[in-house]
């Protein structure tokens, strides 16, 4: 479901949002997308041509790249069409040196078993290491040494299986990374009374609150802001397959702006990639994606308004890193801010469901649900 709010932050579980919109999610499609594919150095992450626009990197280490089965090489295809930055290697030495070197991304690892024996218990705690999925036939030897590493999704002797799972754990991971502020209520108090001016608050809550000023006030044709956009995507990144002006407006058109933000795409992940990484020159380029999806919300909310004559409560789970959830706690009593459109849900177990899923997996994170 699908929500665009604040809250107030507290220790308690069970805070109330108030809702203004919900709509069911649909299915995700893969559209053409600029993607980067290679075997490279670590040093070519973060050159100017493989610029990474979303929040995770998919890493496939396979010592037979070349020889994997025709329906392999497709799902290979798919995914540099549907992800931004897709990195290949043949040799265990230089995929570890690769994962250690990303700092700012989750990765998801899809590896053969003898491989991936070799390499997880090397990088299994590494924090930018969000999912592992093994990918072999001799699915009864592998199955017994992954079962001690939480962060394998599972043993998957048929290439279907993980194009079901991987957009799943992406969409998680990359909700998770939506970017919050956090203003302690000393500074709020200090504010009111004048003993301190506003211009001390976090940064990130006044740079959010600007760009959407910003944004929204920005008068601009739609087709000249799509080929900004086009022209954005395809100078950050080394593509496989381009995709033009036309046929983005093509693909955009057909389904609305909600859809394309609730959905696996790759809009909703370079907006929320823009909004971690305060990239206002990437929050400029998606200015029409971000007035079509304001705009929509605000037009069902006056539609939706008067069929709930009563508040009701929607819950979000959200993971955080030691330190975040320690900002989380210092913050009780002030201001908390999602800084971009949030997703929620009206049934609590469901939010449950999701904030306990990451328990067995990692025990550095804190899950949260408000």
């Amino acid at each position: 479901m699908y929500q665009h709010e604040s809250a107030e932050s507290s220790d308690d579980s069970q805070d109330e949002c108030k809702a203004t919109r919900i709509s069911p999610v649909s299915e995700p499609i893969s559209p053409p997308m600029c993607a980067a594919a290679a075997t490279s150095a670590p040093s070519e992450l973060h050159s100017p041509s493989t610029r990474v626009m979303q929040n995770f990197i998919i890493v496939r280490l396979d010592a037979n790249a070349n020889e994997n089965s025709k329906s392999f090489r497709k799902f290979l295809t798919q995914l540099r069409k549907s992800y931004t930055t897709l990195k290949e290697f043949s040799n265990v030495d230089e995929c570890i040196e690769y994962i250690k070197s990303v700092k700012d991304e989750k990765i998801f690892l899809i590896t053969s078993g003898s491989l991936g024996e070799k390499m997880v218990p090397t990088i299994h705690d590494l924090a930018q290491l969000c999912s592992i999925f093994i990918y072999c036939k001799n699915t009864a030897h592998h199955k017994e040494w992954a079962q001690q590493w939480p962060k394998i999704t599972g043993v998957h002797s048929a290439i279907d299986s993980i194009s079901k799972h991987l957009p799943k754990f992406i969409r998680e991971s990359d909700q998770d990374a939506i970017s919050m502020s956090f203003i302690p209520k000393s500074i709020m108090s200090a504010a009111s009374s004048k003993q301190q001016n506003l211009i001390k608050l976090e940064t990130t809550y006044r740079y959010s609150a600007l760009l959407k000023q910003i944004v929204l006030e920005t008068d601009e044709n739609d087709t000249k802001c799509m080929e900004d956009f086009v022209a954005y995507c395809c100078q950050c990144q080394e593509s496989a397959s381009k995709f033009t002006t036309e046929e983005f407006k093509h693909i955009y058109k057909e389904k609305s702006s909600i859809w394309w933000y609730t959905s696996a795409t790759f809009i909703s992940s370079i907006l929320n990639r823009a909004q971690q990484m305060s990239d206002m020159k990437a929050m400029l380029k998606m200015t029409f994606f971000i007035q079509n999806l304001h705009h929509q919300l605000k037009l069902l909310h006056e539609q939706q308004a008067s069929d709930f004559s009563q508040q009701f409560i929607v819950y979000r789970s959200q993971r955080f890193s030691q330190e975040d959830f320690q900002r989380l706690s210092n913050a009780k009593g002030g201001l908390m801010s999602f800084n971009n459109f949030l997703s929620t849900t009206k049934e609590k177990p469901v939010a449950k469901k999701f904030a306990k899923r990451v328990l067995h997996t990692n025990n550095k994170i804190v899950s949260v649900i408000f």
